[in-house]
C-alpha cells in the first residue's frame, strides 16, 4: 500500500481513536499551574509579542526558554481553555501520525503494522497529563515537532535533514528536553536503511548546528543553561536517585500504574534504595555496550528503538532534584513512547485479539485519566485519594476549600482548617525551600481560615489573625499571599501605615498580584486618597479580567 494512502486511512483511525480516548479534556478549565501560565500570564493574555519570546516560562528563578510554546499558548488562548486544550488534542493526533509515517519508513514494516503503532502512541494513556492539561502544552509541542524532525530525517529526500534540523530548533523552542532527540535525528538514516558511512555524518552536522543555533540565541536571550547538578542532595544520592526516577519512568511506559501526577521520589537516600540505583545504572551501562557490539543491522533493529526509548528519559534521571517534589511525571515519557511502539507495535499488530484489548484497555484509562484534568476540585480529590499523606496536597485541598467557602459557607471554612493543620503535620517535601513554602502556605490559609470566619469577631480578634500570617511570612518572606493577609488583619485593626507597608511588600514581591492592589486600594479609600485608589483598582482589573469586587468598587468611586 502506498504511504500517502497508508496516511490517509491511518489518519482517520487516529482522529477516531483521539477523539474517543481524549474527548474528556477538551472541556478543562484552569487547574494546577495554570493560574500562573495562563490566568496571571499578563504577556500571553495581551499577547505582549518581546515579552512572550524574551521572558522565561513559568517562575523566573527555573530559566525555562520556551518561546515556541509561549507563542502558541497565546494564540490557543485567544478562544479560550478550549482553544488550548483542542490545540493540545490535534497536536496529539499529529504526533501520533507522524509516529505512523516513522513505522511506514522502517524496511520491512508492513502499512498494518505502522497504522497499529500510530494506534497504539494515540491512546496510551502516560500522554493523559499533556494531553489533559493546559500548562503541559509544552511537551506534547516539543514532542510533535521531535517526531516531525525524525520522520524528515529518515526521507531519502535532497535537503530532508536541515528539514529535521528546523523542525528539532522549534522543538528545543518549545521544551529544552527536545534536545534529547538530536542523537535519534543523527542515526535516522540507519533506522530507515539507507546505510550508516553516507548518510549518517551530514546528519549529525545538521543536528548540531539546530542545537548550537538553540544554544547561543537561549544565551542571548535569558543567560545560559545553568542547573545546580545536585541540588540539596549529596552527589552519591544524586547518582542512585537518578537511577530510581529513570526507572520508574521507564517502567511507566510499560505499565502506565498508578496513573497520577503525585509521583514523589526518589527513595534513594536509604541504603537500599542507593544499592537498587547503582545495579541499575550498572545494568543500563552493560546494555548500552551489548547494543554497540552488536552491529549496525542489530542496531537498526533494536539499538535505535531503544536509544529512542531511553534517551528522552535520561534528562530527568539526572536532572531530578531540579524538577521539584514530583520529578516523576507521565508527560517526561511523551516522546520515549516513540521508542516504545518501535520495540512493540510489530509483536502485537501479529495479534488481532491482542490489538483490540490493547485498545480499549488504553482507551478506558486514558479517558479515565483526563477526567481529573478537567477541574481542580477533581485533581484535589484524586490526590487525596492517592497521596493524602503529603502535605502538598493538603494544602491544595484547603486551598480549594478556601476558595469555594464564600458560596459554601462556614462548613467548608472548617474542612479547609482541617487540611491546613493536616498540612503542618504531613509529609514534606525533600527540599528545604519547598517545605518552608508549604508550611508558609498553611498558616496562610490558616490566617484566612480565622479571617473570614463567623466566630472571629474583627477587631478584637485581629492580633491572633495576624499572626498566622506573621508565621507564613516567617517560613517564607517571599509569600506575597502572607503579606496581604497581614495587611487586611492590620487594616481591620486600624493600624493603616502598617497596612500599608504590607501590601506595598506583597506588590513589591508580585508586582501583578490582584488582591495586593485591590486590599491597597480599599484602604486608599478609607484614607480619603480616591485617585490612588483608582489607579490601584485599575492595576487589579489588568492583573484579573472580571474581579468583581474591584470592579463594583471602582464604579462606585467613578459615581461619586
Amino acid at each position: 500500500m502506498a504511504l500517502g494512502a497508508v496516511g490517509r486511512i491511518g489518519g482517520g483511525w487516529l482522529a477516531v481513536l483521539l477523539v474517543l480516548a481524549w474527548w474528556p479534556a477538551a472541556f478543562g478549565v484552569a487547574v494546577y499551574d495554570d493560574v500562573l501560565n495562563f490566568d496571571r500570564n499578563l504577556a500571553l493574555r495581551e499577547f505582549d509579542l518581546p515579552r512572550l519570546l524574551t521572558e522565561p516560562f513559568f517562575r523566573e528563578h527555573l530559566h525555562y526558554w520556551r518561546p515556541f510554546s509561549q507563542l502558541v499558548m497565546a494564540v490557543a488562548d485567544r478562544a479560550g481553555s478550549v482553544g488550548i486544550h483542542a490545540t493540545a488534542m490535534l497536536l496529539h493526533g499529529l504526533a501520533a501520525w507522524f509516529v505512523l509515517l516513522i513505522l511506514r519508513r522502517r524496511p520491512g514494516t508492513s502499512a498494518g503494522t505502522a497504522l497499529v503503532g500510530g494506534c497504539l502512541f494515540v491512546v496510551h494513556p502516560l500522554h493523559a497529563e499533556s494531553v489533559a492539561w493546559a500548562s503541559a502544552l509544552p511537551d506534547v509541542l516539543a514532542g510533535t515537532c521531535s517526531l516531525a524532525a525524525l520522520a524528515a530525517a529518515m526521507s531519502a529526500r535532497r535537503g530532508a535533514r536541515w528539514v529535521a534540523a528546523l523542525l528539532l530548533l522549534l522543538a528545543m523552542f518549545a521544551k529544552e528536553s527536545a534536545v534529547a532527540m538530536a542523537p535519534a535525528l543523527v542515526l535516522a538514516p540507519v533506522l530507515a536503511g539507507h546505510g550508516a558511512r553516507r548518510w549518517s555524518a551530514p546528519h549529525a552536522v545538521a543536528a548540531a548546528v539546530a542545537v548550537a543555533v538553540w544554544l547561543s540565541l537561549r544565551s542571548w536571550v535569558i543567560g545560559p543553561v545553568s542547573i545546580d547538578p545536585f541540588g540539596s542532595v549529596s552527589p552519591w544520592c544524586h547518582v542512585t536517585g537518578g537511577a530510581e526516577v529513570f526507572l520508574r519512568q521507564l517502567a511507566l511506559l510499560f505499565v502506565p500504574w498508578p496513573l497520577t501526577p503525585f509521583r514523589v521520589g526518589p527513595a534513594a537516600a536509604t541504603a537500599t534504595g542507593a544499592l537498587v540505583g547503582g545495579l541499575l545504572w550498572l545494568g543500563l551501562a552493560l546494555a548500552v555496550v551489548l547494543v554497540a557490539c552488536g552491529g549496525w543491522w542489530r542496531g537498526r533493529r533494536w539499538g535505535i528503538p531503544l536509544l529512542v526509548l531511553v534517551g528522552p528519559l535520561l534528562l530527568p534521571a539526572i536532572c531530578w532534584p531540579a524538577l521539584g517534589e514530583f520529578c516523576i511525571q507521565d508527560r517526561y515519557g511523551y516522546a520515549s513512547a516513540l521508542g516504545l511502539v518501535l520495540l512493540a507495535a510489530p509483536f502485537v499488530a501479529r495479534r488481532g485479539r491482542v490489538v483490540v484489548v490493547v485498545l480499549v484497555a488504553g482507551i478506558a484509562l486514558a479517558n479515565g485519566q483526563a477526567r481529573i484534568w478537567r477541574d481542580q476540585r477533581r485533581l484535589v480529590e484524586h490526590g487525596l485519594q492517592v497521596a493524602p499523606e503529603l502535605a502538598t496536597i493538603q494544602v491544595m485541598a484547603g486551598d480549594q476549600c478556601l476558595a469555594a467557602s464564600g458560596d459554601a459557607g462556614e462548613a467548608t471554612l472548617v474542612q479547609a482548617r482541617g487540611h491546613y493543620d493536616a498540612a503542618l503535620v504531613a509529609v514534606l517535601p525533600r527540599d528545604a525551600a519547598l517545605q518552608q513554602e508549604r508550611r508558609s502556605s498553611a498558616y496562610i490559609g490558616l490566617g484566612w481560615c480565622d479571617f473570614l470566619s463567623p466566630s472571629t469577631v474583627l477587631p478584637r480578634d485581629a492580633a491572633r489573625v495576624a499572626e498566622y500570617f506573621r508565621r507564613g511570612i516567617a517560613e517564607h518572606a517571599a509569600a506575597a499571599p502572607g503579606w496581604v493577609g497581614l495587611g487586611a488583619a492590620l487594616a481591620v485593626a486600624q493600624d493603616r501605615q502598617g497596612a500599608e507597608r504590607a501590601f506595598r511588600r506583597a506588590i513589591a514581591i508580585d508586582p501583578e498580584l490582584p488582591e495586593a492592589w485591590f486590599n491597597l486600594a480599599t484602604l486608599q479609600v478609607e484614607l480619603g486618597a480616591h485617585a490612588l485608589a483608582r489607579q490601584s483598582l485599575q492595576r487589579a482589573l489588568r492583573y484579573r479580567p472580571g474581579f468583581a469586587n474591584a470592579q463594583r468598587l471602582l464604579d462606585e468611586l467613578r459615581a461619586r
